[in-house]
């Protein structure tokens, strides 16, 4: 065990015995680490038998931050840990067991927006049916309503389309996975495979992955598989993808949980701990969160400013003093460094255009800074996303989304009926992707990278690209026993990365959203106005407690340093307008 004294509330919740444990755990409360004391102590007292564990996060970086930590304290045990998502555990079980529902051995993964509205315009036109006036609001309402596990004839109709498409986009994933599950023998196998299942940040579960958790541990009872739900429904802020805080109540009452709500915020500071604590006493759900002993005090500044380019000038220039002469001395404990690194400090947003002022500052300070990456910028010049798509047809070559996407890429057109990818790239304009006709009779991944370092292309990303698939194929064989380093189980690793990938250095420009489950020693909270934080579409008691849980999220990430900031006047398309204080800004208020 790791050397670090628990208190009282995180030895029980590691030592329980429960079948059906939540452990409500609220910002810097040690949530990691109580997660991973909880699999070791598992593990570490069933050295010789065969079970696993299986740990399921929100984001890929969750998943491998928990694998790393067993790494580096539990030897050959850790690889008894599966560590992964929910959907990329969902595409696990359709990928072995999808046949016994009708899903064909490798479906089709609709990952693009633009793949689905294709499909459902196909198959509308084939049907004589109009297409919807505007498929993405069509598409939000359809992946909203099955989050909710809502029935309506739209879902339905979606879910025909895919079943005679034998594809699956996220949230099918999710629902045939279950389908999968509920059979008997099916979960039965699961059964003997995880005998413990810990789910991270669970008050952001929809319910179609309560379902999905649901079929595999089991029904309520003695026997369902023990089951760990780790979160804090004071943090549940993406309910407008579907997330539904009561379901950890809800664990709780059908499996008859044991409920231990973990003590004191040993990241934050006094002054910041204190305006976290004001916030949360102002949510809805029960507040039992006895204080701490804090040896920093902290520092805490509320700021206003003429316009957003004053605020984003105020925002940037106490930033640029941080990185010089680092945090206040009476802001830190005792011989603790005052130091900030600019990955260490975060501008938060209640939206991405709240820190387009910082973001524009900071430019011309000559600061770095990054945004949360995207699969879309994982790789930028277009023969690199080319490979991808050629490492996607490999491992389909009858996947029509992937056919289609190479096509465009190409500049030919989507629909143009192709047999020789070879061909295809041999008649692209681009001297670049034409290139990649050298890459098309490739038989394995491994010969595919090995070409890749041959290929003549003048594109001045391509480089970092190419490194970046080959970084990728260097951990997939880490990972990946020989047998199953196929094209379709290298495409997946891809995904996993794209998901994963971490953020280039500099100080991090994030939504409020975006920040959940990080930590920063010091955090800018921009646009602090009424009708931006809160937002003014929050009209309902329901959509102002979920502002609050956002505030109350941001004002919890940092651990010793909080600026508040608002401008007094806002620019939009047409006038200057004067804003008013965001009445949150009352909590910080010494």
């Amino acid at each position: 065990m790791a050397e670090f004294r628990l208190t009282a509330r995180q030895e029980q919740a590691v030592g329980s015995r429960a079948r059906a444990l939540t452990v409500v755990a609220g910002a810097g409360t040690g949530k990691t680490e109580v997660v991973a004391r909880r699999i070791e102590r598992i593990l570490a007292q069933s050295p010789l038998e065969e079970f696993r564990v299986l740990a399921l996060s929100y984001t890929v970086r969750a998943a491998d931050g928990l694998k790393d930590r067993l790494a580096s304290r539990l030897g050959g045990l850790h690889r008894r840990v599966d560590a992964d998502t929910i959907h990329g555990f969902a595409l696990s079980v359709v990928r072995h067991h999808g046949t016994l529902v009708g899903l064909p051995l490798e479906p089709e993964i609709l990952s693009r927006d633009e793949d689905r509205r294709e499909l459902l315009s196909a198959w509308l036109r084939r049907g004589g049916y109009r297409e919807p006036s505007d498929p993405a609001k069509t598409f939000r309402e359809l992946d909203l309503d099955r989050a909710r596990g809502n029935e309506t004839r739209r879902t339905e109709t979606w879910r025909r389309v895919l079943a005679e498409a034998g594809a699956l986009d996220y949230q099918a994933m999710l629902d045939r996975a279950a389908e999968v599950l509920s059979l008997r023998g099916i979960r039965r196998i699961y059964g003997a495979l995880y005998e413990h299942v810990v789910v991270d940040e669970a008050q952001n579960l929809t319910r179609s992955q309560y379902r999905l958790l649901t079929s595999l541990i089991g029904p309520p009872g003695g026997d369902h598989v023990a089951a760990t739900l780790v979160g804090d429904e004071r943090q549940s802020i993406v309910g407008f993808a579907g997330a539904d805080h009561t379901l950890m109540g809800v664990f709780e009452r059908q499996y008859g949980a044991e409920r231990i709500e973990l003590g004191a915020n040993f990241r934050s500071a006094q002054r910041i701990d204190r305006v976290a604590r004001r916030v949360a006493s102002a949510l809805s759900l029960p507040l039992d969160m006895p204080r701490g002993r804090y040896a920093a005090r902290g520092e805490l500044r509320l700021a206003e400013f003429d316009s957003e380019a004053d605020e984003g000038t105020g925002v940037a220039s106490w930033i640029e003093k941080q990185l010089a002469c680092g945090l206040p001395k009476d802001a830190v404990s005792r011989d603790e460094a005052t130091s900030v690194a600019p990955e260490q400090i975060a501008v938060l947003g209640r939206s991405a255009a709240a820190l387009i002022p910082s973001r524009d500052a900071l430019d011309k300070l000559g600061i770095p800074h990054a945004s949360a990456s995207t699969p879309d910028a994982w790789v930028t010049s277009p023969p690199a996303q080319a490979v991808l798509e050629f490492i996607g047809f490999k491992s389909a070559p009858d996947h029509i989304s992937i056919r289609r996407s190479l096509s465009r890429l190409c500049g030919r057109d989507p629909d143009e009926k192709w047999t020789d990818v070879s061909a295809l790239f041999l008649r692209c304009a681009d001297p670049d992707l034409a290139e990649l006709a050298r890459i098309g009779t490739v038989a394995t991944p491994e010969e595919l990278v090995a070409a890749l370092r041959h290929l003549d292309i003048s594109d001045p990303d391509w480089w970092d690209d190419r490194a970046q698939i080959k970084d990728s194929w260097t951990s997939f064989v880490d990972r990946t026993p020989v047998g199953s380093q196929s094209f379709a189980e290298f495409k997946h690793h891809i995904a996993r990365c794209q998901r994963g990938d971490p953020l280039d250095p500099g100080v991090r420009l994030l939504t409020v959203h975006k920040s959940q489950g990080r930590e920063f020693r010091s955090v800018a909270v921009v646009a602090c106005n009424e009708g931006r934080f809160p937002d003014f579409r929050a009209n309902t008691p329901e959509a102002e407690e979920a502002e609050r849980r956002t505030f109350y999220v941001a004002v919890s990430r940092p651990s010793r340093s909080l600026l508040l900031t608002r401008a007094r006047v806002r620019r939009t398309w047409y006038r200057t307008l004067p804003t008013s204080p965001s009445p949150f800004l009352e909590w910080a208020r010494d």
